[in-house]
Formats: structure tokens, C-alpha cells, sequence
């Protein structure tokens, strides 16, 4: 998680290096990375699969497992945090290629196939609650950023021109201490979340919603964007936003890749 290698027996090559020799992109669930990651020109690109498209999939299965995935340009990476080995939480890196297919639990896949809300089973319901308490920690930092008790108590935009500066100056200073450290780019993630929460009241009314599996989803994907020094291939508002605050070219939001 601080950048450093792990040597594991199975690995043939660090994918970390890989994926920094190339121009690499964070893709959104509303983006069109499966075209975009299978045309020629794009090859020498890395398309990045993080939580936030894999959280937001009701059919785990499509994301990969579809005809509109062509991995023959061996560009497509998958990552996620895995504590499984020697006691120590690892940023675990896959390159989506013929061999990914030969290892991943289809079947498991296959059961996660069914829609969120019509999961009733024991796993997935603590799997429910798990992730809804981590959603909630994370709120409770963004609200300590902030200074309230509960995002009603944030006053208007015009009210909080001292905490903006502080929170954008933060931003801007630390964002050069993100690549390869996770800790540094949750925090200014979650700073630039906090921000946008100061901007944009529609905003405040999403993170108050209750029980909203996917309200942090754009933090992650500027958080994986830090972490990685990409950029973000994203058609949404809240990721060209939060990107745009970090103040460096490159880690932009772009809908398509020119």
C-alpha cells in the first residue's frame, strides 16, 4: 500500500511497472472503456477496472465475462485490496487477459449475478452490512473534513470561503505524495469530496441519502486516479469535478480518449 513490491512465486512480471510505462486511464461505470480499451490506437494504453465499476456492476459476471471485452491487446488491468497474504494488506494487480479467465470462480460470479436487492443469503447480507459500515467510516472523515456533525449543518458555499481555500490548498500541496501510497490518496480524495460537497448542493443531497451502496464510488475512482497518476475516462460530473481540483494535467476527467 506504500508503493514498495511484493515477490510472490506466481508472479511473472510487476504489473505496477507496466501499467506506469503506459498512459493509463481509470475507467468509470458510464465510460465506453471496452470499446475504447480494443481499438489499435489505444493498445499502448492501460485501462484500469477498480471498485467503483465493480461495485456499481449488478452483473459482476458482464464486466469481464461479455462479447464487448476483447482482450487481445493486453491493456485491461483489475486491482483490489487482499490482506491473504503474510499478514499485510496488498494492492493486489491482475492483467485481464486469456489466462484471468482460467482462474476466476465463474460459479461465484455467476451467483452475484442476481440484482443487490434480491440478495438475501447470510453472506450477502453481512457482505451488505460490511460495506455499509465502511461507507459510513468514510462519511464520518468526510464530516470531521468538513466540521459538522451531519451534512445538513453545512452551511452555504458563500459561508465557507476560508475552509474551500484551506481544503484546495491542501489538495494541490499533497496530491505529489499520492503516487503508489494508498493512505495519501484516500485522504486527498476525501478532501476533494469534501470540496465538492462545499460547491455543489446536489452533491450534499446524494451523501445524505441512507443505505446508498455507491455514494463514495467517484471518490474512488479520484483516489485510484492519485494512486496511479492517471487519468480518469469518466462521462460524469462529480470525477471531472474532484479531478479538476487536484491541479495537475495529469490527472484530468475526460468522457472519451482524443
Amino acid at each position: 500500500m506504500t508503493g514498495e513490491p511484493f515477490s510472490h512465486p506466481f508472479c511473472r512480471e510487476d504489473l505496477f511497472s507496466v501499467i506506469t510505462g503506459m498512459e493509463r486511464y481509470v475507467v468509470d461505470s458510464s465510460s465506453d472503456w471496452k470499446s475504447e480499451s480494443q481499438k489499435q490506437q489505444n493498445a499502448n494504453k492501460a485501462f484500469i477496472i477498480g471498485r467503483t465499476v465493480l461495485d456499481e456492476a449488478e452483473n459482476p459476471l458482464g464486466v469481464f465475462h461479455s462479447k464487448k471485452v476483447d482482450v487481445s491487446n493486453n491493456n485491461i488491468f483489475s486491482f483490489y485490496l487482499d490482506d491473504a497474504l503474510n499478514s499485510q494488506t496488498l494492492v493486489w494487480i491482475d492483467r485481464v487477459d486469456k489466462a484471468y479467465f482460467t482462474v476466476v470462480d465463474r460459479q461465484k460470479l455467476v451467483e452475484e449475478k442476481k440484482p443487490l436487492a434480491d440478495r438475501t443469503d447470510e453472506k450477502s447480507v453481512q457482505w451488505r452490512k460490511r460495506t455499509l459500515a465502511g461507507i459510513d467510516h468514510t462519511k464520518r472523515r468526510i464530516l470531521d473534513i468538513l466540521d459538522v456533525g451531519n451534512i445538513a449543518e453545512l452551511t452555504p458555499s458563500a459561508e465557507l470561503s476560508a475552509l474551500e481555500s484551506r481544503l484546495t490548498e491542501y489538495i494541490q500541496a499533497n496530491s505529489q505524495y499520492c503516487f503508489r501510497h494508498w493512505v495519501n490518496s484516500a485522504m486527498v480524495a476525501e478532501c476533494c469530496y469534501a470540496l465538492l460537497l462545499i460547491r455543489h448542493r446536489n452533491i450534499r443531497n446524494e451523501f445524505a441519502e441512507p443505505d446508498y451502496l455507491n455514494v463514495l464510488g467517484d471518490t474512488m475512482l479520484v483516489h485510484n486516479a492519485l494512486f496511479f497518476r492517471a487519468k480518469i475516462l469518466s462521462k460524469d460530473f462529480a470525477p471531472k469535478k474532484m479531478a479538476s481540483y487536484v491541479g495537475d494535467s495529469e490527472i484530468v476527467a475526460a468522457s472519451k480518449i482524443s
